[in-house]
């Protein structure tokens, strides 16, 4: 049986208009304040995750929201101001190893002698992973940070200061790395 041009055309128009599979983007998050709520200042944060008050923020749909970017063949990474030693600490811990086994490189800042809010550490992964800055997203909870990616090339930012997952992943909806 022949399907009418008619019912075909209707079908291409459709899939033109809501395709199934998106372009994966490069999503790059920071990791304080965005997938995990720190108290406390950047030097006693140690103190902080070993007393328990640096916790995944709704792990369970930290850990949805980074699988579904995944699963629309997005790449994740991270920039962070977290020391190595605080890196270390909290990647000991489960629901945070399990988080961060997601991404595809985690840069400390302090590692490679850039600060997050420098511009050269968004072009420092770009290098070295060879990202196309039209293709990067940055998920930040800082102006600062969002402006020095900007200064790279990287329009596409996403402003979180109120750890909401929900909002992250609009945003990631909006900027074609997640479907509706």
């Amino acid at each position: 049986m022949k399907i009418p041009i008619k019912n075909s055309i209707r079908i291409e128009c459709a899939l033109a208009l809501y395709p199934r599979t998106l372009t994966g983007m490069n999503i790059i998050f920071d990791l304080n304040g965005i997938l995990f709520d720190a108290q406390g200042e950047q030097g006693n944060m140690v103190a902080c995750a070993a007393l328990q008050t640096i916790n995944p923020v709704q792990t369970a749909h930290v850990l949805r929201l980074l699988d579904d970017c995944l699963t629309h063949g997005n790449r994740l990474f991270v920039i962070s101001s977290w020391t190595q030693e605080l890196y270390e600490f909290m990647s000991a811990v489960p629901c945070v190893k399990r988080i961060l086994e997601k991404f595809d490189d985690v840069l400390l800042a302090e590692t490679i002698g850039l600060a997050s809010s420098d511009p050269r550490i968004f072009n420092y992964l770009i290098d070295k992973h060879r990202l196309d800055p039209r293709q990067c997203i940055v998920v930040e909870n800082s102006q600062l940070e969002l402006h020095a990616a900007g200064q790279v090339g990287i329009s596409r930012t996403i402003l979180c200061t109120n750890l909401n997952v929900t909002k992250i992943r609009q945003e990631l909806q909006f900027h074609g790395a997640l479907s509706f």
